[in-house]
């Protein structure tokens, strides 16, 4: 059986992979082609990091004459014994124009100034009713500072028409993923697929994870597989949070990805970032990213997570100068707006849910005076800029941190936290260890050490996907 996979295909080269899955010695012979015409068989037979037994690998340069008179064109790779077609080909390539015009798959809010991503809600109240995690919001803005983009459109991946899909296919270069946590027993793509199938432009997954309580195998729906399989077949690679998401996309037959993080971390675009954490006496200023809604998907025990979680946002409120953020539960944006008609109701549905004790729990003059609520993202960044340290059960809140050079720690309570945290290198404290220790001993500024040793390849990590993927972008060489 013939195995092969197209990992670049630019205006200059078509490169990638081919073999027998039997490992047969003679190298496989493939047929590149542009528009339908042939251009050119080549054996793949050229050494591969990935393969360090087999020669696989082909490299096809495209010379000037071959691009004369094109803005684009369809570029295929195919398995010369059987006509069939490699991985992630054809692909449709600009020849022409060298600004990349982009499509979104599941925004998250609205885009101002080219790359300033802000909320769908217009006033309070619209906030307040309306659900929108931040968090999502943040991966999205960041994902566009560092990508570079004459054009963004995002599209609805649900209502669509072929019309669209022709005019997507002809001016549009790629499309891309949103990072999340996507990759789950019960997200419903409906007929995501059908979109995929139609379109000819590359289709990229940019940062996604599998989400559970802990790590270990997931049983992912037939059709949940073929969306991840259309994914792989159409990009060079798909990036994935960490170790985790790498095992799952194996465990369903997907090897094509690379391990990058989440774009959050990057956001500043400084690749020699390095953190500067203070002695415990010296840090006033502390973030704490609150999830109050919470669901057996990400923690194995809710009560016991709440009432950790609530002990310690009291202990740090009586001891630093405390900021709550909030990431889009309803009842903390009412308290956040000071909706004085809404609030009663709010703060006895939390006493009744126990989250509140009883009118007199000092958990609500928290919740009246240090709550904080982005509606742009740009309010998060200026705010975590002012703090010492962040700590919580948000990774967007911690991430956002680190990229402003605010010491971050995560806590671990779900596959997510641990695998963003093992991936990039930023402490993490257990739930047992964060219940029974003092502060003092799970802050301990030495720990940051390897985060600082890791990141800059972790930045050029994260720059190598986006240049194999053909996703211009503003990061720096280094």
């Amino acid at each position: 059986m013939l195995q092969g996979h197209v990992e670049n295909c630019t205006a200059d080269l078509v490169a990638g992979w081919a073999m027998r899955s039997d490992g047969g010695a003679d190298p496989v012979l493939v047929d590149i082609a542009i528009d339908g015409l042939f251009h050119a068989r080549v054996p793949a037979r050229f050494p591969r990091l990935e393969h360090p037994r087999a020669r696989c690998g082909f490299v096809v340069p495209l010379p000037p004459h071959v691009r004369a008179g094109r803005r684009r064109g369809e570029i295929s790779v195919t398995f010369a014994e059987t006509g069939e077609c490699l991985g992630n080909s054809p692909q449709l390539v600009q020849f022409a124009r060298r600004a990349k015009r982009a499509i979104c798959f599941l925004a998250a809010g609205r885009v101002v100034n080219h790359d300033d991503v802000i909320a769908y809600q217009r006033d309070p109240r619209d906030h307040i009713a309306r659900y929108m995690n931040t968090g999502d919001a943040m991966v999205y803005d960041s994902s566009l500072k560092l990508l570079a983009l004459a054009e963004m459109l995002p599209v609805n991946i649900w209502e669509w028409t072929d019309r669209d899909v022709d005019i997507w296919n002809s001016e549009y270069d790629y499309c891309f993923l949103r990072g999340s946590n996507y990759v789950h027993q019960g997200y419903d793509w409906r007929h995501f697929d059908k979109l995929l199938r139609k379109l000819k432009i590359p289709c990229i997954a940019f940062s996604v994870g599998a989400q559970a309580p802990m790590f270990h195998k997931l049983e992912l729906r037939p059709e949940q597989i073929d969306i991840w399989k259309l994914f792989a077949d159409r990009s060079a690679t798909i990036g994935v949070r960490g170790a985790y998401s790498a095992e799952i996309f194996a465990d369903i037959g997907i090897h094509n990805v690379e391990m990058i993080g989440c774009p959050s971390l990057f956001r500043a675009n400084d690749p020699f970032l390095r953190l500067q954490p203070k002695p415990i006496d010296d840090v006033h200023k502390v973030l704490f990213s609150l999830r109050r809604e919470i669901s057996e998907s990400y923690t194995n025990d809710v009560a016991r997570y709440l009432s950790i979680q609530k002990r310690v946002i009291l202990e740090l409120a009586q001891r630093f100068d405390l900021t709550v953020s909030v990431h889009g539960e309803a009842a903390e944006k009412v308290f956040f707006y000071r909706d004085e008609e809404l609030m009663p109701h709010h703060q006895q549905e939390l006493i009744e849910s126990g989250w509140f004790c009883d009118r007199n729990d000092p958990l609500i003059g928290v919740y009246r005076e240090r709550l904080f609520y982005n509606e742009t993202v740009a309010q998060f960044d200026e705010m975590v800029a002012r703090q010492d340290l962040a700590l919580g059960f948000r990774v967007h809140g911690n991430l956002p941190a680190l990229a402003r050079g605010v010491p971050a720690i995560c806590v671990d309570y779900d596959s997510r936290s641990r695998e963003l945290a093992d991936h990039f290198d930023i402490p993490i404290i257990r739930l047992d260890e964060l219940d029974a220790e003092p502060f003092d001993a799970l802050y301990q500024p030495a720990r940051f050490d390897r985060f600082n040793a890791a990141f800059t390849d972790n930045y050029r990590r994260m720059s190598a996907f986006l240049d194999r993927n053909g996703m211009s972008h503003n990061m720096l060489s280094v």
